[in-house]
C-alpha cells in the first residue's frame, strides 16, 4: 500500500508536465512517507555473564535508575534465563527507548558518561559483556510497568518472509488470548537490528509470573489457539527460543 501510493505521487508528477528525474522521485518518497515511520521505540540488550550472578542482579537494581536516566531510557529491567540459554551465568540488561536515535545516542556512554561510569564503578562481581544488541519494537505499546515489578517471559526467535503478516498474526493471537481468560497475557514483535539473528523477529509472550507463562504454554492444545498457530506454521520458521525471569529496575 505505501509503495501504491509513492507511484500515485510520481504519477501525479508526469501528469503535471514535470520532468520525473531521480531528484523528483526520492522528494516524491520522503513526501509520502508515513509520519509512524519516523520513529519506533528501540531496545539495547547486553548479554552478560556474570561470576556472580545475583551480586550482578542486586547491583543492577541499585543503579538501574541513575544508569537510566544518564541515557535517557523510558524503562530498564535485569533478567535471568531459566531455559533456552546459551551459556551458565548468562543474564540480560535491557534498556528500553523511544526511538533507535536516542538508543544509539547511549552506545558510547560506558566509556564518556560520568554517570553511568561511576554506576559500574560500583560492581562487585567479574562480569563480561559477551553481547550488545538493538531490537525495534514492531507492535508498540503504552508502556505500564513499576520499578521492582517482575514478570516472565517465552522469547522466540522467527525467521520470516512476511513479517508485517506475522506481526498482524500475534496481534491476532494477543486478542484471542485476552477473549480466553489470558487478559494479563502481552504479545510483543521486536525486529533484530543488529547480531547473528539481524534481519528476523522476536517474539515475546510476558505474563506476569512463570506459572501464568506455563498456563498459557499449557492452552496451546486448545481449539482457540491452534487456530492461529497453525497460520503461524505457514508464515516463520522457529529460530531459537528462550524463557527468563525480569525485573524492572527502572520505569
Amino acid at each position: 500500500m505505501y509503495f501504491e501510493k509513492v507511484a500515485l505521487v510520481v504519477s501525479q508528477h508526469k501528469l503535471s508536465g514535470v520532468t520525473v528525474t531521480m531528484k523528483n522521485i526520492i522528494t516524491a518518497i520522503l513526501m509520502s512517507l508515513p509520519v509512524s515511520l519516523s520513529a519506533a521505540p528501540s531496545m539495547s540488550v547486553f548479554t552478560v555473564n556474570a561470576q556472580n550472578p545475583a551480586a550482578y542482579v542486586d547491583w543492577a537494581g541499585k543503579s538501574g535508575p541513575a544508569i537510566g536516566e544518564a541515557i535517557s531510557s523510558t524503562t530498564a529491567g535485569v533478567c535471568i534465563p531459566t531455559a533456552g540459554f546459551e551459556q551458565p551465568g548468562d543474564l540480560f540488561l535491557y534498556y528500553l527507548f523511544p526511538s533507535a536515535e536516542v538508543g544509539f545516542a547511549s552506545a558510547t556512554a560506558p566509556m564518556t558518561n560520568a554517570t553511568v561510569i561511576s554506576e559500574i564503578g560500583k560492581l562487585q562481581t567479574e562480569r563480561t559483556v559477551r553481547l550488545v544488541d538493538s531490537y525495534t519494537i514492531m507492535n508498540p505499546t503504552e508502556p505500564n510497568f513499576e520499578i521492582g515489578q517482575s514478570f516472565a517471559n517465552w522469547n522466540i526467535i522467527v525467521d520470516t518472509d512476511s513479517p508485517a503478516e506475522y506481526v498482524s498474526e500475534l496481534n491476532a493471537f494477543k486478542a484471542a488470548a485476552v477473549e480466553n481468560g489470558f487478559e494479563d497475557v502481552a504479545m510483543v514483535a521486536y525486529g533484530i537490528d543488529t547480531g547473528e539473528h539481524a534481519g528476523k523477529v522476536m517474539a515475546s509472550i510476558q505474563a506476569p509470573t512463570p506459572e501464568r507463562l506455563g498456563a498459557f504454554i499449557d492452552a496451546r492444545s486448545s481449539k482457540w489457539a491452534q487456530k492461529h498457530l497453525k497460520k503461524f506454521a505457514k508464515i516463520r520458521e522457529y529460530e531459537h527460543a528462550y524463557t527468563m525471569v525480569c525485573n524492572v529496575i527502572q520505569a
